[in-house]
Protein backbone atom coordinates (compact mmCIF):
# COMPACT_ATOMS: atom_id res chain seq x y z
CA UNK A 1 0.00 0.00 0.00
CA UNK A 2 1.19 3.43 -0.99
CA UNK A 3 0.50 7.37 -1.40
CA UNK A 4 1.97 9.60 -3.53
CA UNK A 5 0.75 13.43 -3.60
CA UNK A 6 1.43 15.36 -6.76
CA UNK A 7 0.31 18.79 -6.51
CA UNK A 8 -3.55 18.18 -6.54
CA UNK A 9 -3.64 14.32 -7.07
CA UNK A 10 -3.38 11.90 -4.75
CA UNK A 11 -2.07 8.18 -6.26
CA UNK A 12 -2.77 5.28 -4.10
CA UNK A 13 -2.29 1.70 -5.01
CA UNK A 14 -2.57 2.39 -8.58
CA UNK A 15 -5.94 4.75 -8.53
CA UNK A 16 -5.50 8.42 -8.88
CA UNK A 17 -7.86 10.81 -6.85
CA UNK A 18 -8.15 14.44 -6.78
CA UNK A 19 -6.85 15.66 -3.69
CA UNK A 20 -9.57 15.65 -1.03
CA UNK A 21 -10.22 11.79 -2.51
CA UNK A 22 -14.03 13.31 -4.00
CA UNK A 23 -13.51 12.09 -7.54
CA UNK A 24 -11.50 8.68 -8.56
CA UNK A 25 -10.12 9.91 -11.93
CA UNK A 26 -8.45 6.97 -12.85
CA UNK A 27 -8.13 3.09 -12.09
CA UNK A 28 -7.51 0.97 -15.59
CA UNK A 29 -5.74 -1.92 -13.49
CA UNK A 30 -5.95 -1.77 -10.08
CA UNK A 31 -8.70 -4.25 -8.32
CA UNK A 32 -10.64 -2.07 -5.92
CA UNK A 33 -13.89 -3.56 -4.19
CA UNK A 34 -15.18 -0.66 -2.03
CA UNK A 35 -14.30 3.25 -3.43
CA UNK A 36 -13.02 5.42 -0.74
CA UNK A 37 -15.47 7.13 1.87
CA UNK A 38 -14.82 10.42 0.51
CA UNK A 39 -14.98 9.70 -3.04
CA UNK A 40 -18.52 11.33 -4.55
CA UNK A 41 -17.47 10.85 -8.27
CA UNK A 42 -16.43 8.30 -10.55
CA UNK A 43 -15.00 10.31 -13.20
CA UNK A 44 -15.83 9.35 -17.01
CA UNK A 45 -13.50 6.65 -18.36
CA UNK A 46 -12.13 6.35 -14.90
CA UNK A 47 -12.51 2.13 -15.13
CA UNK A 48 -12.88 1.97 -18.38
CA UNK A 49 -11.32 -1.82 -19.74
CA UNK A 50 -9.83 -2.84 -15.98
CA UNK A 51 -9.26 -6.34 -16.41
CA UNK A 52 -9.03 -6.69 -12.25
CA UNK A 53 -12.70 -5.47 -11.68
CA UNK A 54 -15.02 -8.27 -10.48
CA UNK A 55 -17.01 -7.01 -7.86
CA UNK A 56 -17.49 -2.84 -6.64
CA UNK A 57 -19.27 -1.33 -3.81
CA UNK A 58 -20.03 2.47 -4.21
CA UNK A 59 -19.89 3.38 -0.80
CA UNK A 60 -20.82 7.03 -0.76
CA UNK A 61 -20.68 7.61 -4.45
CA UNK A 62 -22.97 9.71 -6.45
CA UNK A 63 -22.33 9.94 -9.86
CA UNK A 64 -21.11 7.70 -12.19
CA UNK A 65 -19.48 9.43 -15.32
CA UNK A 66 -19.96 8.58 -18.52
CA UNK A 67 -18.17 5.13 -19.64
CA UNK A 68 -16.71 4.97 -15.93
CA UNK A 69 -16.85 1.69 -16.12
CA UNK A 70 -17.07 0.45 -20.21
CA UNK A 71 -15.64 -2.66 -21.26
CA UNK A 72 -14.81 -4.12 -17.73
CA UNK A 73 -15.43 -7.53 -18.83
CA UNK A 74 -15.00 -9.23 -15.84
CA UNK A 75 -17.47 -6.81 -13.72
CA UNK A 76 -19.82 -9.75 -12.17
CA UNK A 77 -21.82 -7.28 -9.08
CA UNK A 78 -21.85 -3.87 -8.99
CA UNK A 79 -23.77 -3.10 -5.39
CA UNK A 80 -25.24 0.57 -6.03
CA UNK A 81 -25.90 2.56 -2.56
CA UNK A 82 -28.51 4.35 -1.81
CA UNK A 83 -26.38 7.53 -2.59
CA UNK A 84 -26.36 6.93 -6.49
CA UNK A 85 -28.34 9.53 -8.08
CA UNK A 86 -27.12 9.88 -11.73
CA UNK A 87 -25.79 7.52 -14.12
CA UNK A 88 -24.57 8.65 -16.81
CA UNK A 89 -24.52 6.92 -20.57
CA UNK A 90 -22.44 4.41 -21.33
CA UNK A 91 -21.67 3.69 -17.60
CA UNK A 92 -21.38 -0.41 -17.62
CA UNK A 93 -21.42 -0.87 -21.17
CA UNK A 94 -20.25 -3.90 -22.48
CA UNK A 95 -19.47 -5.16 -18.89
CA UNK A 96 -20.74 -8.57 -20.75
CA UNK A 97 -20.37 -10.83 -17.05
CA UNK A 98 -22.61 -8.32 -15.28
CA UNK A 99 -25.46 -10.51 -14.91
CA UNK A 100 -27.50 -8.35 -12.82
CA UNK A 101 -27.90 -4.94 -11.24
CA UNK A 102 -30.40 -3.38 -8.67
CA UNK A 103 -30.77 -0.01 -9.03
CA UNK A 104 -32.08 1.74 -6.33
CA UNK A 105 -34.86 4.27 -6.13
CA UNK A 106 -32.71 7.23 -5.28
CA UNK A 107 -31.43 7.12 -8.82
CA UNK A 108 -32.88 10.11 -10.42
CA UNK A 109 -31.12 9.90 -13.98
CA UNK A 110 -29.62 6.84 -16.34
CA UNK A 111 -28.24 7.80 -19.47
CA UNK A 112 -28.36 6.16 -22.57
CA UNK A 113 -27.11 2.88 -23.20
CA UNK A 114 -25.70 2.34 -19.45
CA UNK A 115 -26.05 -0.69 -19.01
CA UNK A 116 -26.31 -2.57 -22.13
CA UNK A 117 -25.80 -6.43 -22.28
CA UNK A 118 -27.22 -6.38 -18.32
CA UNK A 119 -30.37 -7.43 -16.57
CA UNK A 120 -31.71 -4.64 -14.75
CA UNK A 121 -33.72 -4.83 -11.68
CA UNK A 122 -35.45 -1.33 -10.32
CA UNK A 123 -36.37 -0.92 -6.55
CA UNK A 124 -39.35 1.15 -7.95
CA UNK A 125 -43.00 0.17 -9.48
CA UNK A 126 -42.38 2.07 -12.73
CA UNK A 127 -39.66 3.60 -14.95
CA UNK A 128 -38.70 6.92 -13.54
CA UNK A 129 -39.51 9.57 -15.94
CA UNK A 130 -36.04 11.00 -15.52
CA UNK A 131 -34.46 7.87 -16.84
CA UNK A 132 -33.28 9.12 -20.56
CA UNK A 133 -35.71 8.62 -23.63
CA UNK A 134 -33.20 6.12 -25.28
CA UNK A 135 -32.29 4.13 -22.10
CA UNK A 136 -36.18 3.18 -21.59
CA UNK A 137 -36.50 3.17 -25.28
CA UNK A 138 -35.46 -0.97 -25.14
CA UNK A 139 -36.54 -2.36 -21.82
CA UNK A 140 -36.79 -5.57 -22.71
CA UNK A 141 -33.57 -5.88 -19.98
CA UNK A 142 -35.23 -3.94 -17.46
CA UNK A 143 -37.29 -5.33 -14.25
CA UNK A 144 -39.86 -3.05 -12.14
CA UNK A 145 -39.95 -4.06 -8.23
CA UNK A 146 -43.32 -6.10 -9.29
CA UNK A 147 -41.25 -8.08 -11.08
CA UNK A 148 -38.59 -9.71 -9.08
CA UNK A 149 -37.78 -10.71 -5.24
CA UNK A 150 -34.54 -11.66 -3.94
CA UNK A 151 -33.98 -15.58 -3.59
CA UNK A 152 -32.37 -16.92 -0.63
CA UNK A 153 -29.08 -16.38 -1.93
CA UNK A 154 -29.98 -12.35 -2.01
CA UNK A 155 -29.87 -12.43 -5.58
CA UNK A 156 -32.29 -10.88 -7.73
CA UNK A 157 -34.79 -13.35 -9.54
CA UNK A 158 -37.87 -13.27 -11.68
CA UNK A 159 -40.89 -13.63 -9.69
CA UNK A 160 -42.90 -16.03 -12.76
CA UNK A 161 -39.66 -17.14 -13.87
CA UNK A 162 -39.89 -20.74 -15.55
CA UNK A 163 -37.72 -23.11 -13.99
Amino acid sequence: SYILIYGTYIEENNILYTENYEVLLNNNEAEITTFNDNTTTIAGYACFYNKSLTTINTNNVETIGHSAFYDCYFLEKVILNEQVKFIDSHAFYNCTRLDYIVIPSTVTYIGELAFSHTDIFLETESIPSTFDKKFTANLSNVYTKDMWKYNSEGIPELINAKE
